[in-house]
């Protein structure tokens, strides 16, 4: 004789908190067991937990004009520019100052 058997509803709170139980390295099938959900549950909420983290917050719009975002991508490159070239300065400065001191040098 089969049972009926109530569909239980889990808060987004319990569903988040049991993913981060299953990624922390616990096993599917022994979670499962101990939160009295299915494997297959637990697994689908991560599959969703893991989708909804990739996609990220939702865009923003940007209302600024074209020429304002131009501009603003002109000062960004460069000013990387400038970032980069001091990098290279630094590298070569480590590189100079790693070398052993010639003889008779402190």
């Amino acid at each position: 004789m089969l049972m009926s058997q109530k569909r239980r509803r889990h808060t987004p709170e319990f569903r988040r908190r049991a993913v981060e139980l299953l990624i922390s390295g616990r096993s599917l099938h022994e979670l499962a067991r101990e939160l009295d959900v299915g494997a297959t549950t637990l697994w689908r909420w991560k599959e969703m937990f893991l989708h909804e983290a990739a996609a990220g917050p939702p865009p923003q719009e940007d209302h600024r004009p074209a020429d304002q975002v131009y501009h603003e991508n002109q000062e960004l490159r460069r000013r990387l520019k400038e970032l980069e070239t001091h990098h290279e300065i630094l590298k070569k400065a480590l590189g100079i100052l790693s070398q052993p001191l010639p003889p008779g040098m402190p």
